[in-house]
């Protein structure tokens, strides 16, 4: 596709199936990207058993994350992406030369993005103001 990073978002929220999605991007090199990384495991072991998958993009390799994740000492259990370089370039120009990473994308069930921006520095505060989000689309019967 003309757009290689909007062409792998729409592939992971067609893929949701009735699961609310949390997608954060960010990048190893990113400090508040990876201060979010206890919050993403803690969402992750909350809603354990709900219909909510919790998917971490990265802008650089795998082995960037996994050098960090060592030097942390704990494992970031969120579903990986990591981009090409084209994906890179693509969500670059889509998205972060106005906003920059952290940023987040939150689907609901039926795959719309109801709710997006950055996090920046709310490494702890963030939580209590995802979590309540995500139970409320998860709760969502509406549909």
């Amino acid at each position: 596709g003309r757009h290689p990073f909007l062409d792998l978002l729409n592939d992971i929220i067609q893929q949701s199936g009735g699961q609310v999605l949390y997608i954060s991007l960010g990048a190893a090199w990113c400090e508040p990207c990876i201060l979010q990384k206890k919050g993403q495991n803690r969402l992750i072991e909350e809603f354990k058993g709900q219909p909510l998958r919790v998917i971490a993009i990265y802008m650089d390799p795998e082995e960037n994350l996994r050098r960090i994740e060592q030097q942390l000492g704990f494992p970031f259990r969120a579903e990986e992406y990591f981009l090409s370089p084209d994906q890179s370039k693509d969500l670059n120009q889509q998205l972060l030369k106005s906003h920059g990473i952290p940023y987040y994308l939150l689907v609901d069930k039926q795959g719309h993005i109801v709710d997006y921006g950055n996090h920046l520095g709310l490494a702890d505060g963030w939580y209590d103001i995802t979590a309540p989000k995500i139970s409320y689309l998860i709760e969502d019967e509406s549909n």
